[in-house]
């Protein structure tokens, strides 16, 4: 947890068309490193539209969309358990003690010290 991570995202789009068409393309590319170490995600998905018009009363359109994604490690849309989950168990976990009862901004963790002499 708490691990820098880089996020690269790709968008490439297309239109055009003629006096009585259009068409529109496009692709996008997303690949995500988790906060959690072995974790993350790549996305790759492409979007095509044509309209075209028969006639003044007639048109057609067609459209298609692919979507294709990897997910690495345990995340938020892991499969499983509760218990399994790492990213549940993580925001579960307290650092200090006094759990949830203790306002976290005025937690002083020195002060928790206790001398072993």
């Amino acid at each position: 947890m708490g691990e820098k991570h880089l996020t690269l995202l790709i968008n490439l789009a297309v239109t055009g068309g003629s006096e009585n068409s259009s068409f529109s393309l496009s692709l996008n590319n997303v690949q995500e490193d988790g906060i959690m170490i072995g974790s993350g995600f790549k996305r790759n998905m492409a979007n095509f539209k044509y309209d075209y018009d028969i006639s003044k009363k007639l048109s057609m359109t067609l459209n298609a969309r692919y979507s294709r994604q990897t997910i690495f490690g345990a995340g938020t849309s892991s499969t499983g358990s509760q218990s399994t989950n790492r990213l549940r168990n993580a925001v579960r976990y307290q650092p200090f003690e006094g759990g949830s009862t203790v306002n976290v901004d005025e937690f002083d963790p020195l002060l928790q010290i206790k001398p072993t002499w």
